[in-house]
């Protein structure tokens, strides 16, 4: 497993890699279709109580997933 970023800090991080923040959380919104969560990019963490989930991306997942 690679780093784990928030969506907000993996667009910060890569900028040129989706042309808004809100592209990005398409990308990660379609994750059931376009298999980010099959290849374990999408981590989703319980933040307990009020089924909150963080969304976090593992960054060496993501780019094995880009390469595919």
């Amino acid at each position: 497993m690679g780093e784990l970023f928030t969506v907000r800090n993996f667009h910060e991080k890569y900028p040129s890699m989706h042309s808004s923040l809100r592209s990005l959380k398409h990308e990660i919104w379609k994750r059931d279709e376009n298999g980010l969560m099959e290849e374990n990019v999408i981590i989703e963490k319980d933040m307990g109580g009020k089924n909150i989930k963080a969304i976090l991306i593992d960054e060496d997942a993501y780019f094995r997933w880009l390469k595919k």
